[in-house]
């Protein structure tokens, strides 16, 4: 009968991975249309001219260096995000920006596979065709309904400033974490120095990102570290340096100068205030992504978490629902508190992105954890569970959204890609032509959703400006909206 369960799954498994495929590829497709703005001007500018001047790919490195250095000093301390936040593709070539959606996306898609695995492998016992299969179906239902439902890929996908800075670091924090459960449960693992060695790299890299994603990893190290110290664990000091290496990286960004001066330009900030904002956005999210494609993608997984729990091999005895609920939902709201902190929000589209994509997450868990807990008390349990599930489904809103492959086909077979690079394609001529040197660029006719992230300015003395004036090598620069 298991067999059979099992062989059931795997067919599941493979539709969803051909699924999640698809949707892949969708979005892949429309970002050849995709062209670099922005931000990724203004960091790439040294780094561009450098590498024009000497063609040394070394250049980039260096000044990529000395801009995350200047920036750790006058705005900014996030040393390892600021580090790749001045090396977009286009300082090589405005051609290989078409590739950054493929490669945002490669890499959540390659780090969620791995958490999955390495979580399903060393906290459920899972292994050979159970755990193959088991990986396939759930890392790629939350990579396809992730995606597909979120309303943000524009910053968070196709826009490499804020994809590589949010999505990238999100997609690289869970994967460390999988290797951090790795590393605790497999002795092997610990008695190789490299594995140490990895990992506090990894921590240090890590601690250099955003602080959306790097709070609830240093939470849970932070209690990791306690609970194994307090249990005597073999590995417990060596997971408290991790630890520890990561808090003084976080603590080196914090710190940093340029952090005190971009504080000066924004609000008056408090840190109970931004935790008590942040618990009740939680509530709003919840709100609001509690949808038709959460409750598709929870159903689509629930067979595999099933069968999970009928052969687990763990010691977890799923006694407390409620307060591992709580505990998670802390968890996903600390996302949220470090933009209320800074800017006194919940903060731009690419934060909101990662936020969305740990909401999927941290509500997986959760009904994972019930249906444990359910499963643990009387077989029959599980079945309300189940039951309980679907009634939330036909009291919920069913507010229906196309998923985002279908708009990105739509944008690429009516044209309107293609209209978008054509006049992307003008403005380029212009700003590349060495005989003009003020230029002036014709407003964007047509901004396809996910593609359209934002513009020049129409003043020539923005800071924006006079920084894209520099990366093409012109006196000015500016944009005739008609006005």
């Amino acid at each position: 009968m298991k067999e059979k369960v099992l062989k059931t799954e795997k067919y599941i498994s493979y539709v969803m991975f051909a699924i999640m495929l698809a949707g892949s590829f969708a979005l892949i497709a429309l970002g050849l249309f995709n062209h670099p703005t922005g931000d990724d001007y203004f960091y790439g500018v040294e780094a561009h001219r450098a590498f024009l001047e000497t063609k040394n790919p070394l250049m980039l490195i260096k000044e990529a260096i000395e801009g995350a250095g200047f920036e750790y000093f006058y705005w900014q301390g996030t040393y390892s995000a600021m580090f790749f936040m001045f090396l977009p593709p286009n300082v090589v070539s405005e051609k290989l920006y078409k590739l950054v959606t493929l490669c945002v996306i490669l890499i959540f898609t390659v780090c969620v596979f791995c958490f999955v695995r390495l979580m399903l492998k060393h906290l459920c016992g899972q292994e050979g065709k159970a755990l193959k299969i088991h990986t396939r179906l759930i890392a790629s239902a939350y990579v396809f309904f992730s995606l597909q439902s979120c309303d943000f890929l524009g910053e968070s996908v196709y826009w490499y400033n804020g994809s590589m800075y949010y999505t990238c670091y999100y997609s690289l924090t869970l994967l460390f974490l999988g290797y951090i459960i790795a590393y605790i449960r497999d002795k092997e693992r610990q008695s190789r120095r490299g594995w140490f060695v990895f990992l506090l790299i990894f921590a240090f890299f890590l601690a250099g990102g955003n602080y959306v994603s790097l709070l609830p990893c240093i939470i849970i190290m932070c209690l990791l570290s306690a609970y194994l110290l307090y249990k005597r664990s073999n590995c417990g000091k060596s997971v408290t340096i991790i630890t520890a290496v990561m808090l003084t990286g976080f603590a080196i960004s914090a710190i940093a100068p340029g952090n005190r001066i971009r504080e000066a330009a924004l609000f008056e900030r408090s840190g109970f205030g931004s935790v008590a904002k942040s618990l009740l956005q939680g509530l709003s999210y919840l709100m609001g992504w509690t949808g038709i494609w959460w409750f598709i993608f929870l159903l689509v997984i629930t067979p595999a978490f099933i069968n999970i729990l009928e052969n687990i091999k763990s010691d977890f005895k799923f006694k407390y629902p409620i307060i591992f609920a709580m505990f998670a939902y802390g968890l996903f709201c600390s996302m949220g508190t470090p933009t209320f902190y800074a800017m006194n929000s919940s903060g731009p589209a690419r934060v909101c992105a990662i936020v969305y994509y740990g909401f999927f997450l941290t509500t997986a868990m959760i009904y994972f954890y019930v249906l444990g807990w359910a499963y643990r008390k009387q077989k029959k349990g599980i079945y309300i569970a189940i039951a309980a599930a679907i009634m939330l489904i036909v009291i919920s809103r069913f507010n229906i959204k196309y998923p985002n492959m279908i708009s990105a086909i739509r944008s690429i077979a009516s044209g309107e890609a293609a209209m978008y690079e054509e006049e992307y394609l003008e403005r380029y001529k212009i700003l590349t032509d060495e005989s003009v040197r003020n230029a002036v660029l014709p407003a964007y006719k047509v901004t396809p959703d996910m593609l359209y992230v934002g513009d020049f300015q129409a003043e020539t003395d923005t800071e924006n400006n006079i920084k894209i004036a520099k990366y093409f090598g012109k006196d000015s620069v500016r944009v005739d909206y008609g006005y």
